[in-house]
């Protein structure tokens, strides 16, 4: 009985023994499967952030082209330029009052601008070459026949006759 009980004793020892080499050896290959997990972890790394330098380079490049540096400039001013271009028709319209005016001898007293419409008094007088009637039936007709104008004739709203007319205009701007 004693060699059954020394036996299950260094038994006992031996598979004890060869728990604790199966834990060491496992523990030595995790650790050098996490070193080269760790290597080809780093490697990554160093190749995505040599990649973001390319790219960062890349976009440098980019932005030093004039057309970009253009686009960039247009885009940030955008409201300004839009307001600047809503303000650079004013001078056409009123060349284009001018020239309706000395068409017609009838003088425009003044104007607003405002959403693509524009509101005038108009004034014809009676002068030796013609009545003011005339002057402003001729307007009117003149206009309406005409189709290059970049005004479209609302209805007249307002007429005042007596020694001259006064009457009040709406152009939409096509």
């Amino acid at each position: 009985m004693i060699a059954t009980e020394w036996y299950k004793i260094n038994n006992k020892s031996y598979n004890m023994m060869r728990i604790t080499i199966f834990v060491f050896l496992f523990s030595i290959i995790l650790t050098i499967l996490l070193f080269f997990y760790n290597k080809s972890l780093s490697w990554d790394i160093d190749n995505i952030n040599l990649e973001t330098t390319k790219i960062s380079e890349n976009i440098k490049k980019i932005n030093e082209d004039k057309k970009v540096k253009l686009y960039t400039l247009v885009t940030t001013n955008k409201t300004y330029l839009d307001k600047y271009k809503y303000l650079s028709n004013i001078p056409l319209f009123l060349n284009t009052l001018l020239e309706l005016s000395s068409k017609s001898k009838i003088a425009f007293n003044w104007f607003s601008y405002n959403e693509w419409s524009i509101s005038t008094n108009a004034t014809s007088i009676d002068d030796w070459y013609s009545y003011a009637s005339s002057k402003v039936k001729n307007f009117v007709k003149d206009f309406r026949k005409g189709e290059n104008w970049i005004f479209s004739l609302d209805f007249i709203t307002s007429f005042n006759w007596q020694q001259e007319i006064d009457f009040w205009l709406k152009f939409k701007v096509k």
